[in-house]
């Protein structure tokens, strides 16, 4: 016997990283879920999948917490939907798939980051691909990889950016007429262009102030950013746009090789901020002219000449900062949650009615 969704919520399933929200996958997935809540005719249900990596005993323990959850939700919910990025789909992707399978939900799995299942080893590869293949709907954060799957003749494949809440009238208020206050705003990581961020700031004077804020654990040693003129670490940011919010510029030299597309790009955009930003993978994507500059990676000279021009040109920094406003509008959570929820509806309308053009 069929279930009539229209008659009660549309249930949906979410399985990937939430709390604590220590990376943008994580944000993310908190501000979907959050979205969700607000959609009438939707229930969202949840599983964790934080604690998973790492260590191993609590490692183990988590996986089988997870698959204990799995067993419970996905009976009760329409739509099983796994948001991972490419190191952890090849452990949970199957595990959608195979009770997404057994219990016959649709099932959509949503790819972070813009590394290619096909750079990891065979095994990990193998499982990731076997789990898409077998969705009803694959999410790619970028556009390149959207066209590489679809070309690559994966049944429905569509590109899912990532994204952030992006009116924010109140933070939109402080003035910006001229360019002096640049930051950084991630993971303290060599590939994310520290080396080239110092060598570029350490060439002004006193009127530029360029400010990091980032967590720490990855390669950058203690003390990296003593005794340096015009550099300062501030620690870590507690709230993002907040911070974000109080300066005039983001800088991101990233040359990182997993780079997708960082969710602190889209934080600056929701404040009005443009970027100096690395042409690198699927960067130019999301920022392009309207909105930044675009310089080429692991070059401090041309992340200098960006921001000297930034600051002697104070036309081209208002420019920026509207196009910012206008280019945002394309990764606005509450939009592109509500066109998840869409494909969700769509899913379920083709299983019951036995159809699929998947």
């Amino acid at each position: 016997m069929k279930t009539d969704v229209n008659a009660r919520p549309l249930r949906i399933l979410l399985l990937g990283t939430m709390e604590p929200p220590t990376g943008g996958t994580s944000v993310a997935m908190i501000l979907m879920r959050e979205e969700l809540k607000r959609i009438p005719g939707v229930e969202a249900l949840s599983i964790n999948t934080a604690g998973i990596r790492g260590n191993p005993l609590i490692g183990i323990w988590r996986f089988f917490s997870v698959i204990h959850q799995l067993f419970r939700a996905v009976p009760r919910c329409d739509v099983v939907s796994a948001h991972m990025a490419t190191s952890g789909l090849f452990l949970m992707g199957p595990m959608a798939a195979l009770f997404a399978f057994l219990y016959r939900k649709p099932l959509i799995i949503r790819k972070f980051a813009g590394k290619d299942f096909l750079d990891y080893g065979w095994l990990r590869s193998r499982l990731s691909l076997w789990s898409v293949r077998r969705s009803d709907l694959a999410l790619f954060e970028t556009q390149n990889l959207e066209r590489l799957y679809s070309k690559m003749g994966f049944r429905r494949v569509k590109w899912f950016a990532n994204n952030r809440p992006m009116i924010r009238p109140e933070l939109e208020a402080i003035p910006r007429q001229r360019c002096r206050r640049f930051l950084y705003l991630g993971q303290l990581r060599l590939g994310k262009g520290m080396p080239e961020i110092i060598a570029a700031a350490e060439r002004f004077g006193p009127e530029i102030e360029v400010d990091i804020y980032g967590i720490s654990g990855f390669d950058i040693p203690e003390g990296y950013f003593d005794g340096l003129k015009r550099v300062k670490y501030r620690g870590f940011a507690a709230d993002a746009v907040t911070t974000l919010a109080q300066y005039d510029c983001l800088l991101l030299p990233t040359y990182l090789e997993s780079e997708g597309y960082p969710g602190v790009v889209f934080e600056a955009y929701s404040v009005g901020i443009p970027l100096i930003i690395t042409r690198w993978k699927a960067l130019p994507e999301i920022v392009d002219e309207t909105s930044g500059i675009l310089i080429p990676p692991r070059n401090a000279d041309a992340l200098y000449e960006a921001m000297k021009r930034l600051v002697e040109d104070a036309d081209l920094y208002q420019r920026l900062c509207e196009g910012v406003k206008a280019k945002r509008l394309e990764f606005d959570t509450a939009t592109l949650t509500r066109k998840f929820v869409g494909w969700c509806r769509e899913l379920v309308e083709e299983r019951q009615s036995g159809r699929s053009d998947a």
